[in-house]
């Protein structure tokens, strides 16, 4: 008995060891394997500049992101800042090197009655050189502040009502462009409800009439009530929903809050009503596109799709009388995210690019003509962006969708290029940022944060592609920007849903030649992303369209002296050359225009710039402007005769102390001198 138990024993050993070993034999294998393709992965990573490591994280709060940060230089002492409002709780500047609040001021700021659906902007609403920061809440609510976090109250500005016919759905289930104005009314009247404004998408602050004076904040609205604040019943309170465009003056608001002028601060645009629960609502939930579609150097038209599926241009100025441009508004499905218009197939003339929520991507003229329609999956998107991913020389239309797909068409005819669509399986909710990682020339690298929490890098010709785990999902769009340039490349800025700021970068440093050459910086200059657009109204990454860059020469001063100074800069463009090629460079100390001028012809330029009058330090802009109104900016900070304020200051007082002095020490004072003087002791 006991030997048969003895080989069952033993069999049953052999047997175990047979499974488990090849099991563990498996596991080792596999390990291996996972090892092996880890380390491809880095390789690949080191090859393709894609070895970003965390270089810091910050908890802004516990609320979402629902709008991109804007990074710029906030206090004008040349550094990188992120100025991030979260949809509520906190407003704050971080350093941009070490992402901690931005030292000496009041930043952070906790918010508890306002939300944000827009992003932070820059404007100097005071005049005094300085970029302060605007904000534009969900409620309509316009507040600035200064570089340290000090509200101007003074300057704080809430956008009106609309007033609306009180049973306008009686008489009609949707009221369309033609015929809103028999709706709805700036003031006050009998039977007539007042209708307060909502923001959910960011405004755009542009030089619309092209005078030279950029302080139009062109907001997008839309006018609805909230059940929690009004005594309305749910139903009667979803009978309202006007998707329109609210224009505001900042000139007039700047000279109301210093109580110059009465003039009036906004014109508003209603563009259709509906109710909340109709099959197409009428919300307004992207930002306009603010662009002169016919090239001919004068006003800029204003580009709306509301969620009704309509496409609205029109121009401001002649919006009451002439109505909106001619074939406009045209009708889709539901558009979902900003319309792109960029002149996609470099014909010398703008299209206009929409995705819809039924998946159709389309392209048409300014004149309402389609030029091309392509279909992606998806019943929503955030748009698209535009760049040669294979430099093949076209131009292509990048579209994320939220089935996790990102499509990428040829911008000439919309089809499909090959090795595409690239799948995740998780919804992108957020626009892709196009950059490029790699120094020498090629494609284009596409980055993107999905809702497994990974961030994606992709080369656009499919030769290099990573992921980063950062277990963050996001909202919003991937910015990139030169925040440590100590550190090699671009560093990326990712906004989380959680409330958090993550800042990914190269654990290299920077070449010694790479901070002196301006060859260098020129084209890192080229490849950042500092918004949610990078300019007002740019949104291709591409060498086809304007580009402006400030020089060393000027860049690099310390302090401008004197009642002058030059400015070294180059206009870059290799689109395709037309007839009535126009540049317009404007220098802008703040909001104070210094001086333009005009060229025809891309290339390094010198002009002189008279100094503002008043010594101080400020923020100057450059803003390069082309026939269709496409803008370009580099934004520089100076100090202006601040030393030669202080030598004077000196030369006024140095005299009159050694004035003082010669007087003291030869005549002294009678009675009591104020200087010590030695007296002999008594002999006693």
């Amino acid at each position: 008995m006991s030997a048969s138990m003895e080989r069952l024993g033993s069999a049953v050993f052999v047997a175990l060891f047979f499974i488990y070993g090849s099991s563990f034999a498996g596991v080792n294998g596999d390990e291996h394997a996972i090892g092996s393709k880890l380390a491809a992965e880095e390789i690949q990573r080191k090859k393709c500049h894609y070895n970003l490591k965390m270089r810091w994280h910050t908890d802004i709060g516990t609320s979402p992101f629902a709008a991109p940060p804007l990074i710029a230089d906030i206090d004008g002492c040349g550094g990188l800042e992120v100025v991030a409002a979260s949809f509520s709780e906190t407003i704050t500047v971080l350093e941009g090197d070490t992402g901690k609040p931005m030292a000496k001021s009041y930043w952070p700021l906790h918010n508890l009655e306002s939300t944000y659906h827009a992003s932070p902007l820059q404007h100097d609403i005071n005049g005094d050189g300085m970029l302060d920061i605007l904000l534009v809440s969900s409620s309509g609510e316009i507040t600035f502040y200064q570089h340290n976090g000090l509200l101007m109250e003074q300057f704080t500005y809430q956008l009106p009502p609309v007033y609306v016919l009180s049973h306008w759905y009686q008489r009609a289930l949707t009221v369309a462009f033609e015929d809103i104005s028999k709706f709805v009314s700036e003031n006050m009247a009998q039977d007539y409800l007042g209708v307060d404004v909502h923001v959910f998408a960011t405004p755009i602050l542009i030089d619309v009439n092209r005078d030279g004076v950029i302080e139009e904040l062109v907001v997008p609205t839309t006018h609805m009530f909230m059940e929690e604040d009004y005594d309305l019943s749910p139903q009667n309170a979803k009978k309202y929903v006007i998707g329109g465009v609210t224009i505001v003056n900042l000139t007039a608001l700047y000279e109301s809050g210093m109580n110059k002028s009465s003039t009036a601060i906004t014109t508003s645009y209603y563009l259709e009503l509906t109710q909340v629960l109709s099959e197409f609502p009428a919300f307004n939930l992207f930002s306009p596109t603010v662009i002169d579609l016919d090239g001919d150097g004068g006003e800029m038209e204003v580009v709306v799709a509301l969620s009704t599926g309509n496409i609205h241009v029109f121009t401001p100025s002649s919006f009451k009388q002439t109505g909106q441009r001619n074939k406009f508004p045209l009708d889709y499905n539901t558009v979902h995210g900003q319309v792109t218009v960029t002149d996609v197939d470099n014909d010398g003339r703008l299209e206009l690019i929409a995705v819809d929520t039924s998946g159709n991507v389309l392209c048409f003229h300014g004149d309402g003509s389609t030029v091309w329609t392509a279909e992606a999956s998806g019943s929503s998107s955030p748009g698209c962006r535009v760049a040669d991913t294979n430099s093949d020389g076209i131009l292509d239309v990048i579209v994320p969708t939220n089935e996790g797909d990102i499509y990428v068409f040829n911008g000439t005819n919309g089809d499909l290029l090959p090795k595409w669509p690239m799948k995740t399986g998780k919804r992108i909710a957020a626009n892709v940022l196009i950059t490029q990682f790699r120094q020498t020339r090629g494609p284009p690298d596409i980055a993107f944060v999905a809702d497994d929490g990974k961030l994606y890098i992709i080369a656009g010709d499919h030769s290099c592609q990573t992921h980063i785990d950062l277990e963050e999902s996001s909202l919003v769009e991937v910015l990139s920007h030169d925040l440590l340039p100590m550190r090699h490349g671009l560093e990326l800025l990712v906004s989380t849903t959680d409330g958090s700021i993550i800042c990914l970068g190269s654990e290299l440093e920077t070449d010694v030649l790479d901070l002196i050459e301006d060859s260098h910086r020129k084209a890192m200059w080229f490849k950042t992303w500092s918004g949610a657009t990078k300019s007002p109204n740019d949104f291709a990454f591409t060498e086809l369209k304007p580009q402006l860059y400030v020089e060393a020469a000027t860049r690099d001063q310390p302090e401008i002296t004197g009642s002058s100074f030059t400015l070294y800069f180059e206009i870059a463009d290799k689109s395709k050359a037309t007839a009535h090629r126009n540049y317009s460079v404007g220098v802008y100390y703040g909001r104070h225009l210094l001086v333009k001028e005009q060229y025809n012809r891309p290339g390094r330029y010198e002009l002189v710039v008279p100094t503002w009058p008043e010594p101080g330090k400020g923020h100057v802009t450059v803003v390069l402007t082309n026939q269709h109104g496409l803008v370009a900016v580099d934004t520089l900070s100076f100090k202006f005769n601040e030393l030669i304020l202080q030598d004077i200051q000196w030369l006024v007082l140095v005299p009159f102390v050694a004035m003082v002095v010669i007087l003291l020490v030869g005549h002294g004072f009678p009675a009591k001198d104020l200087l010590p003087v030695t007296v002999s002791s008594k002999k006693r």
